[in-house]
């Protein structure tokens, strides 16, 4: 299921207070977002592979990473630049190849892969655990935090439910296919799923609650912002001011 592989590492990221990282991931996200133009996308994605190049992560799991988005961006690079668009560059018979859909696809992939790559950096270094501890330190409300916490830890074992329910029903000779047996049968096994999730999830909370837990959040260890955290809480943020002002002059 989710395979945390890329927090391990002594890099400059990797050493950095979550607080600053998430904050950081925040700003330049939504800059990036904001820019259409190609100057501050070219400058952005140039910035995200020189962070990916200075994390020292592990290419092959970056390959995969960037292979799921782009698998995405593929499908529109099949449609947009015969669908959008009024100027064509290019019509054999009924196609119209136009060159606003293929610059329109350009951007989009630029805008993907700059920003996929600056929250690898800045959150995939650090743990899960982790990422929730600096979004209760940076003053979130306790129940995303625990929501993301438990998303987290319990996802792998309602995979593992439905592994086991998959395999009973190999070993009594279920085979998959497009019919409605195959239908009935998923859909029994998932509701299976649901049943035996909310069971446990009630165990799990009367447990909690036999243990004292009141609602609260409590890391168990506490961190201080140092003078690199910092600075790179505040370059990144700066990175993003300066892509959302040379948009606006780009565009004025």
């Amino acid at each position: 299921m989710l395979q945390e592989t890329l927090h391990h590492g002594h890099s400059f990221f990797h050493r950095r207070d979550p607080r600053a990282k998430i904050l950081s991931a925040a700003a330049v996200a939504w800059a990036i977002a904001l820019c259409q133009s190609f100057p501050p996308l070219i400058l952005a994605t140039g910035g995200a592979a020189t962070a990916l190049f200075a994390a020292q992560l592990p290419w092959r799991d970056l390959a995969k990473r960037f292979a799921a988005v782009n698998l995405f961006l593929l499908f529109l690079w099949m449609v947009l630049p015969w669908t959008y668009g009024q100027e064509h560059i290019w019509a054999p018979h009924t196609w119209q190849l136009s060159s606003d859909g293929l610059l329109l696809c350009l951007a989009i992939t630029l805008k993907a892969n700059a920003i996929t790559g600056f929250l690898v950096v800045l959150l995939a270094t650090s743990s899960i655990p982790e990422i929730g501890r600096g979004l209760h330190q940076l003053r979130l409300p306790d129940k995303l935090v625990f929501l993301l916490l438990f998303t987290y830890r319990y996802i792998h074992v309602i995979a593992e439910e439905w592994q086991r329910l998959f395999r009973a029903a190999q070993l009594r000779g279920f085979s998959p296919g497009t019919n409605r047996r195959t239908y009935t049968t998923l859909g029994h096994m998932l509701s299976q799923v649901f049943v035996r999730s909310f069971d446990r999830s009630q165990r799990i909370y009367q447990a909690m609650l036999l243990r004292g837990f009141t609602g609260r959040f409590h890391p168990l260890t506490a961190s201080l912002m140092r003078p690199a955290d910092w600075i790179l809480a505040l370059s990144c943020i700066a990175l993003a001011g300066g892509l959302v002002g040379w948009e606006v002059l780009l565009r004025g």
